[in-house]
Parts: C-alpha cells; structure tokens; sequence
C-alpha cells in the first residue's frame, strides 16, 4: 500500500471520529429550557424536574433591573421535550404579571401599588404550590381601595385556582381561603372564591432508554474509531521506518560476466 493511500486512510478515520465526538458531545450538552424572573421559581422549577428524574440547574444571566435565570437540563432533544411536559403540567411556564411602567429610584404611589401586588401574587402562589400533590395555582385578587381616596371602598376580594395531580387534595377549601387572605391586606376568607381540580399529570415518553442507547452507541463507536486509528498511526510509522529494498549486486555481477566473456570472444574470432 502506497504512503499516500495511508494518509486517505488515516484522514478518513480522523473525520469520522471527530463526527462522533461532535455527536457524544451535542448528546451531552445542556439545553436551555426556561427563562424566569424569580429566583425562587428557578430553584422550583429545578426541584420538580429532579423529581421527575431529569437532571437540571439554574445559571444567573443580566444585571440590575434585567437579571433573569436559566434554566437548562443535561441531554438531547428528547430530555428537552420531556422537561418541557413537566414544566406545561406544572404551569411553571407562565408568563411573569406586566411590570409596571417606570424605572429608578424615585416611582409613582401607583406604580409602586402595582409592584406590591405582583410581590404579593407571586408569595401566595409560591406557598400555595407548597401543598403535597398541587400542580398548578393561579391567584388573582382586587386590592383595597385606598379609603383617603374614596368614600364607599369596595371590598377585597380574590380567586384561587388550584390543580393537583393526587388522589385527593390534602387541605380544605376554606383552609386555601384563608392563606390567600392572609397575603392581601383588608382581605376576608369569605370574600376568596376557591376551586380545586384534581388532573393527572401525563406520563413522560420513555426518554431515558434512547438516550442511554446513544450513549453507549457513540461510546463504542469512539472506542472502535480510536484502536483503528492506533493500528493505522502504527502502521504509517512502520512503513516510513523499513528500509527501502537493496538490488542483489552479486547475482548482477554474475548475470553480466557471461555476456562479457561471450563478446570477448567474438572480438577474439574476428582477430584470426
């Protein structure tokens, strides 16, 4: 085999096991999935898809005002599209309440209100999804009106409406009632309208077999790629150490004597 058939080889091997080590690394690489506001509802959503199995972390991105947290997971497109279903059974994909307009330090009494009820939502929810077996909560309510302003101040009221996925929902109606009334100032228990659903949650595809036979697949395949390419490197190397191959001077020197001695003898002959 000529040492430029050796190299095709040897850069036909280097290829393919570069593919493969692209193909391990992007069954391997992290995969954003959510983006949220809240700290607290980044190390949620973390806590449940561990529960569910999925491997996920957090990673803290922007400045100031802008600072936000990603949420990725370990894997390939399969674990994306089941963390994606676990997050959507959940409802932890919703979108944050409108921020109010208006910046700095210095705000409007409105504009402030406005923030104080956000923080207020998101800290009864938070605690509401607490609950063994509670999936999803969504939370709305009417904040007092400010009495300096008004004569005949409509009441708080306020809504809650949460699914879980167990067999039965460990607290009463009235119980949920009055924590979302303790989170709203002025806020009565019998002014918080409360519906419970029970929904299971839907069963994951079976992820975890396709990407482990990925896994091993590349895994093997790289082991195989790297001892042809150490049989290949070996051989190149062989072949540039053996020497080239050295003519039989002595069977040449005996094959040109005769023809010598023959012509000798002609020129003999034609002397006499």
């Amino acid at each position: 085999m000529s040492i430029s058939a050796n190299r095709k080889i040897f850069r036909s091997v280097l290829i393919v096991l570069f593919l493969a080590i692209v193909g391990l690394t992007g069954a391997c690489s992290k995969q954003k999935i959510q983006n949220v506001q809240d700290e607290a509802e980044a190390n949620r959503i973390v806590d449940i898809l561990s529960e569910s199995g999925i491997q996920a972390t957090k990673r803290e991105a922007g400045e100031g005002e802008t600072r936000y947290f990603e949420v990725e997971v370990d894997g390939g497109d399969e674990i994306r599209s089941a963390a994606i279903q676990v997050i959507n059974d959940h409802c932890l994909a919703q979108s944050p309440p409108e921020k109010p307009e208006g910046s700095g330090v210095v705000t409007s009494s409105q504009v402030e209100k406005e923030r104080e009820a956000r923080r207020r939502k998101l800290s009864i929810e938070s605690q509401l999804r607490d609950i063994p077996g509670t999936t999803c909560v969504k939370v709305n309510f009417v904040m007092p009106e400010d009495s300096s302003i008004a004569i005949d101040r409509y009441p708080s009221t306020a809504s809650a409406l949460v699914t879980y996925k167990s067999p039965t929902f460990p607290i009463s109606k009235d119980r949920v009632a009055e924590m979302v009334a303790k989170g709203v100032p002025a806020l009565k228990a019998e002014n918080v309208q409360v519906e419970l659903i029970q929904k299971p949650v839907r069963p994951l595809p079976d992820y975890k077999a396709g990407y482990n036979f990925a896994r091993v697949a590349i895994i093997s395949l790289l082991g195989f790629l790297t001892v042809l390419l150490t049989i290949s490197i070996v051989f190149v190397l062989q072949k540039r150490r053996d020497p080239a191959p050295v003519k039989n001077l002595d069977r040449d020197n005996s094959e040109e004597t005769p023809l010598l001695q023959s012509e000798d003898l002609v020129d003999r002959i034609k002397v006499v």
